[in-house]
């Protein structure tokens, strides 16, 4: 996955770039016809990311698919952010003001239907009235939260342990009614229009997110594991979920 920016008024333009995983050679659906590409999934998926409007999330203004399975993502974009802020500015009434914007944006997309899983230090930016901006906060959302792509959604570090328990098998599958009413042998599950599935995260994912992370700042020490591997940072909360 790659980010970058650049310049558009007071805002910049930040890109963040990664390419879906792919299906298995030869696999069909239930239908027996060839299965959506990822790729494809995850632009139809992203469509609702650009109609959330509140003033602590960074806009998404774009979304476009490239070769060979590759997303390509336009949003607001500030270079100032909690990783890089002076520790000066980290006051405890800009933390205090900070983490009721946050939990005011993580609320507003809750009522999206939409679970976060990508709070982390550079995607929690500052713009130049000192407001705070969720970048990113749509990718778990377009990948079916981690089931379309080959990487994990955030910082694993930052990553509550239940999401890791569950893995990235996220289903889409929503039941339906038997009494529902058929046109004749027609197959309902193959016609209608289901609804959205719920998330397969609750809120209290990105509470734990938040209170890592704000646990680093305030404790001033570095994130867990600074020079482990992502396979090893695994390892290491699923042992914590257990114990």
């Amino acid at each position: 996955m790659e980010v970058g920016g650049a310049g558009l008024g007071e805002a910049l333009l930040g890109v963040t770039s990664f390419m879906s995983s792919s299906h298995p050679a030869e696999s069909c659906g239930m239908n027996g016809l060839p299965l959506t590409p990822n790729s494809i999934s995850i632009m139809g998926a992203s469509q609702l990311l650009k109609t959330a409007r509140h003033q602590n999330l960074a806009r998404y203004l774009d979304v476009c698919r490239g070769k060979h399975q590759r997303i390509i993502v336009v949003e607001e974009y500030w270079k100032q952010n909690l990783k890089n802020i002076p520790k000066s500015e980290l006051t405890e009434e800009f933390l205090l003001s900070a983490s009721r914007q946050i939990l005011s944006a993580l609320s507003y997309l809750n009522h999206m239907n939409i679970i976060n899983l990508n709070l982390r230090p550079e995607n929690v930016m500052v713009d130049e009235n000192g407001s705070v901006k969720l970048f990113g906060f749509g990718l778990a959302r377009m990948t079916n939260y981690g089931s379309w792509v080959a990487f994990p959604i955030g910082d694993p570090r930052l990553t509550a342990p239940e999401v890791f328990a569950r893995g990235q098998s996220c289903s889409d599958a929503v039941t339906i009614d038997s009494d529902s009413p058929r046109n004749g042998n027609e197959d309902l599950s193959f016609t209608a229009i289901l609804p959205e599935a719920q998330p397969p995260d609750t809120p209290s994912a990105d509470v734990w997110s938040l209170g890592v992370l704000l646990a680093s700042i305030l404790l001033d020490i570095p994130l867990l594991w600074p020079a482990a591997k992502i396979g090893q940072i695994v390892r290491k909360v699923e042992i914590m979920d257990l114990s």
